[in-house]
């Protein structure tokens, strides 16, 4: 039958009890529940392969009620333990034939009023029940698999057919067993020793080819080192021993090291944790057992303090003289700034230590100090490396051995306090640091040649260094003229000694056109500059100028604010008078190119001239004296005389009266006309144009002639008379 039709017998008992719903429902559900029993026990009999019994059983009873045997043999097994072989466990078995037991008795229905659930629940327990045979249990695993070989491991063993009442034997009985279940035993191992199998017992027998259990070794520790530290904790230290191994913890004193490593089965490493001064056991501990035996102990000790560093800062080269105050400090042996050991350490007592630092690098830095076994001061004073200036340039980078240069020194590291500056071998004459990266200084005097320039300060000298070169300057002796205008363009001769060729010429403003004639004479042209004396200077490289030269005297020339009359003749002859100002004796006046033909000095504000011949136009008035000439003028215009071309008509009665008209050029309002005599009824009717009526005069040629206040025409037409 499947289990399908057991399930549906189940269903149709339920269906066929003729007990009301609602009436005797213990007996209804003894009907149903019997009903089912039967069924299943119907199914499980064959598939497990059960008989009634031997051929040389009985034949089953006819009876609706089937009965149940035992087998026709049993097995006995025997528990043996060998001497010598650490407990272990072995085991014989024989069989015997099993006695007959009686049948089992019918299974008896409930009552029921109509009797439909009791026939339903026969019918259902028609299959015979079979006893089954008892099986040894066996062994499959165990968790841990090993342990430590004083015992006391708590393990879990798989299997199947476990009994309450079993034993577990690993090397030797184990110390406690739970049964927790037909295939789970929890048991705690005795010491032991090697590998043994695990093998658990009952009545049904013992287990064989089990997996085993290896007893291990606790981890022993023989050293550590160094056996010293601080209590603050954190001193590296290298354990030795044997039976280290995974999962590995350290135990010094209560407190558990940090960053264990197990490097070997021989040794670790690992930090102190902290911890009270005095002696501490070193305990290593795995997942098998702890070291107990000989554990070798570390020595926590108090370590020293340092309070103050004075001075608290120093170069990075190193060499500064520090002074440590802390406590502790008796057994001091080294002195630590970074990482960086200092030297020359020297215990004044408990509470001071003197040493000099070591070059380090820039930065601050924590000052350690430690004894001989290691043990070292932490979180105390600072020392903070500052790196000595450096310089970058120098500008000028030339000035004179006389000194006095004033130059600008670029780089970085430049402390206001105490810094100096040498060019060479000795002091700048004056310096100001501007800011970190700019010293501004004056040079003193030096010898000829190029020198180091070197920023020093507290921290130390610089090593990155600018250079500066001492030349020799020349010298100026004299300058001819000594004076000139304030207008410039005044042509030098200048005498001296050591001229380069090179060299620059200031008098003043830089002089032009500078020409280096030999070392000992150079020519140039003043600059225009303001009145009054500037010293001549010759430079011949930048910034090293000549000292204490001769003087040139720039003076305002002469100026012209006016010019009267303004015109004149081009043929000269005009007296004009100039005003302005600074005219001096010996004047000259200048008509454009023309020089006046006199000059007459009236006052340093007035003077006379007498205009030349010249050529018609307006030219500039200039006054020339010792101090230069006039850059402001006046203006004079020279203006030709008239010139007559003919005259229509060209002759008339000696007795006059004919009317003429004369052509010609520069006719000017004013004008006369002479025709022998003065002409009548002059009229100017334009610059090129006369009328006019002939006075009477003697026979004959006569030259006309017209005249204004710039002269006679000259050469002019002539005009005949007729008696």
């Amino acid at each position: 039958m499947s289990k399908r039709g057991s399930s549906n017998a189940c269903k149709r008992a339920a269906q066929e009890s003729t007990v009301p719903r609602y009436a005797w429902p213990v007996a209804r559900a003894a009907a149903i529940m019997l009903a089912c029993v039967a069924t299943t026990l119907a199914f499980v009999a064959p598939a497990l392969g059960l008989k009634a019994s031997h051929s040389d059983s009985k034949s089953r009873s006819s009876h609706s009620t089937s009965t149940k045997t035992r087998p026709s043999t049993s097995t006995h097994c025997t528990t043996h333990r060998r001497v010598g072989t650490h407990g272990k466990v072995t085991k014989t078995c024989e069989h015997k034939p099993a006695a007959s037991k009686p049948s089992s008795p019918a299974l008896v229905s409930a009552p029921s009023s109509s009797g439909g659930a009791t026939a339903a629940a026969n019918s259902s327990l028609g299959a015979p029940l079979v006893e089954q045979p008892q099986v040894a249990p066996t062994v499959s695993s165990i968790t841990p698999a090993s342990g430590a070989v004083a015992g006391g491991t708590s393990v879990k063993i798989k299997g199947t057919e476990f009994v309450t009442g079993a034993s577990v034997w690993i090397g030797a009985k184990a110390a406690s067993v739970e049964v927790v279940s037909e295939t789970e035993i929890k048991a705690t191992t005795s010491a032991g020793r090697g590998k043994d199998e695990v093998v658990v017992e009952d009545e049904h027998g013992v287990t064989t080819g089990g997996p085993s259990f290896t007893f291990v070794a606790p981890p022993k520790v023989t050293s550590i080192s160094p056996a010293e530290g601080t209590t603050a904790g954190g001193t590296a230290v290298k354990i030795k021993g044997t039976g280290f191994g995974k999962g590995t913890k350290v135990k010094i004193g209560s407190g558990e090291a940090t960053s264990v490593t197990v490097t070997g089965e021989t040794e670790i490493s690992a930090k102190t944790p902290a911890g009270s001064a005095g002696e501490a056991e070193v305990v290593v501990e795995d997942e098998v057992a702890k070291s107990s035996e000989s554990n070798p102990s570390f020595t926590y000790v108090t370590p020293p303090t340092v309070a103050s560093v004075e001075p608290a800062d120093g170069s990075t080269l190193g060499g500064t003289a520090i002074v440590i105050k802390g406590t502790g400090l008796t057994d001091v042996t080294k002195v630590r700034v970074g990482s960086v050991e200092a030297t020359g350490v020297e215990v004044e007592s408990a509470t001071e230590v003197k040493a000099t630092t070591a070059a380090g690098a820039a930065g601050k830095d924590e000052v350690v100090v430690s004894y001989a076994n290691g043990v070292a001061s932490t979180g105390g004073a600072s020392f903070t490396y500052v790196a000595p200036p450096s310089v970058s340039s120098v500008t000028p980078a030339e000035g004179s051995t006389a000194g006095g240069t004033a130059i600008v020194i670029k780089g970085k590291g430049f402390l206001k306090a105490g810094a100096k500056v040498k060019v060479g071998g000795g002091e700048v004459a004056s310096m100001e640091v501007v800011s970190e990266t700019e010293v501004k200084a004056k040079t003193a005097t030096g010898a000829a040649g190029k020198d180091e320039v070197v920023v020093e300060d507290e921290i130390g000298k610089s090593t990155t260094n600018g250079s500066f070169t001492y030349v020799t300057p020349a010298t100026v002796e004299e300058i001819e003229p000594a004076t000139g205008s304030t207008a410039g363009g005044t042509a030098v001769v200048i005498k001296g000694t050591e001229f380069a060729k090179t060299a620059t010429v200031t008098i003043g403003k830089a002089a032009t056109n500078v020409e280096w004639v030999s070392a000992t004479e150079l020519k140039a042209k003043t600059a225009a500059e303001t009145a009054g004396e500037d010293e001549v200077v010759v430079e011949n490289a930048a910034g090293v100028p000549s000292l204490s030269g001769p003087k040139f005297t720039f003076i305002a020339p002469p100026t012209v604010t006016s010019v009267s009359p303004a015109d004149g003749s081009t043929l000269g002859g005009t007296t004009v008078v100039i005003k302005g100002t600074g005219f001096v004796e010996p004047t000259k006046v200048m008509f454009g190119s023309a020089e006046a033909a006199s000059v007459e000095f009236v006052s340093a504000t007035e003077v006379k001239a007498k205009t030349a011949a010249g050529s018609a136009g307006k030219v500039a008035v200039a006054v020339e004296d010792s101090k230069g000439k006039s850059t402001t003028n006046g203006s004079f215009t020279f203006v030709a005389p008239p010139k007559v071309t003919s005259i229509l008509p060209a002759e008339g009665t000696t007795a006059g009266g004919t009317a003429v008209k004369i052509k010609g050029t520069g006719f000017m309002k004013g004008s006369s006309v002479t025709i022998g005599k003065a002409a009548r009824d002059v009229t100017i009717v334009s610059e090129t144009e006369i009328t006019a009526t002939t006075p009477a005069f003697a026979a004959g040629e006569t030259e006309v002639i017209v005249e204004d206040e710039y002269g006679s025409s000259s050469g002019g037409a002539m005009f005949t008379f007729i008696e």
